[in-house]
């Protein structure tokens, strides 16, 4: 599994924008991941099914739903290592199973608070009882309503990959999945080039996983997605890298929030609204809010995007759901 210190030096390098594309990950180069950039284990297509706890199908109207202005462009890094052939097997607790081809670590982004992994359900009995431990402390959890939320800021943290704003996923993303994002997108800008996904479309989204260790609640959005994915030339619009056939990939979003927070009625985060003073959302790079100056991004008070896990392919992911 990557480590985050090694793929933060790595995008420090001359060769930042070539270690994107092979790593796949969030944010970034044709053919990987999610995060900020698509994530193509190897499949295309796709649609999302309620698991225990809720799966919504979706699309880009979410966005325009929850965040009205914000366009539809979308963009990530998809790598195709050719491991949709791989064959499937049971999730471990080391969050996706070891079933890449021999030496094939698969590609993540960001960190857990805890530094852990976060294992998946492997039953709907498991998914429950993990819904029933963050529901324990917070009554008002409600898996439906969230995945629905989560998928719009899905959909924010692709355009903010595509147009490379880093801005618009401050206020998604905890400070170490941020801050690569952030690198990958001024390695795209320093090359003159950008990284496209067309026709990107959310076409199932299922909780995978959910439990509270004490200290924080995780949960765990696995996404089913297709688009066209492909990096062009800022300067002459001409295709580097990658191309414009629509195939499907899958992810797995992990999000947490301290063990201590609960559903605010009010609404937060997902609600674009400040958790601490209730003003509309607005972020600075420091994770602090704008207006009452309260650090907002470290999931003390809400769900945050922590990481990023690229999934072998669309078969693989689907034959790992929760039953």
């Amino acid at each position: 599994m990557t480590n985050v210190s090694d793929s933060l030096r790595l995008f420090a390098s001359e060769n930042a924008l070539e270690f994107a594309a092979l790593l796949g990950r969030a944010g970034g180069g044709t053919g990987g991941g999610s995060f900020g950039g698509g994530g193509s284990s190897g499949g295309s297509g796709g649609s999302f099914f309620g698991g225990s706890g809720g799966g919504v199908g979706g699309g880009a109207g979410l966005a325009v739903l929850f965040f009205g202005g914000f366009g539809m462009w979308v963009v990530f890094m998809i790598i195709r290592m050719l491991i949709r052939r791989s064959q499937g097997g049971g999730i471990s607790t080391s969050g996706v199973a070891s079933t890449l081809p021999m030496g094939m670590a698969p590609s993540a982004m960001g960190e857990t608070f805890g530094g852990g992994e976060t294992a998946r359900a492997s039953t709907a009995i498991e998914l429950t009882a993990g819904i029933d431990e963050i529901k324990a402390h917070d009554p008002a959890f409600d898996p439906d309503a969230l995945i629905t939320g989560l998928q719009a800021s899905f959909y924010v943290v692709q355009q903010g990959w595509s147009e490379r704003r880093p801005d618009l996923t401050r206020s998604v993303m905890a400070d170490a999945i941020w801050n690569a994002h952030r690198m990958q997108i001024d390695g795209y800008t320093r090359s003159k080039q950008t990284n496209l996904m067309d026709g990107l479309a959310i076409q199932y989204a299922n909780l995978v996983a959910a439990s509270c260790d004490g200290h924080h609640d995780s949960i765990v959005i696995r996404f089913f997605v297709e688009s066209a994915d492909y990096v062009v030339s800022d300067e002459n619009g001409k295709v580097v890298r990658g191309h414009k056939n629509m195939e499907p990939w899958c992810e797995d979003w992990v999000y947490q929030r301290s063990a201590r927070a609960k559903t605010n009625p009010e609404g937060g985060l997902l609600q674009r609204k400040c958790p601490n003073c209730g003003a509309p959302l607005d972020v600075e790079d420091t994770g602090a809010c704008k207006f009452c100056r309260a650090p907002i991004m470290g999931g003390d008070q809400d769900w945050v995007l922590v990481r990023i896990d690229q999934l072998p392919s669309w078969e693989w992911a689907m034959s790992n759901i929760p039953r």
